[in-house]
């Protein structure tokens, strides 16, 4: 990679630890993540395959993993990506 894309993997890993904090506190964060995922299952059919990019610590990933889908979360940043693992 390069010192840019290290920067934003190093800054975001940083904030791993925190990062669903912020959804947990924010009412408006998760209405609107509530539409996006009912906006989505009802043109996407359950058992399909989903392809997360820049998926931070998985909240969508989880969700939709959830509601039947089968997802392949990634991000550029090993905090991330450590998070995603442990749900």
């Amino acid at each position: 990679m390069n010192d840019h894309f290290d920067n934003v993997a190093t800054a975001f890993s940083r904030k791993a630890l925190v990062y669903d904090a912020f959804d947990d506190i924010n009412i408006n964060l998760q209405r609107m993540r509530r539409k996006v995922y009912d906006h989505f299952t009802r043109f996407a059919p359950a058992g399909g395959h989903v392809l997360e990019l820049n998926a931070g610590t998985g909240l969508d990933a989880s969700v939709l993993v959830q509601r039947g889908y089968r997802v392949h979360a990634t991000d550029i940043a090993p905090g991330m990506l450590a998070k995603i693992e442990q749900k």
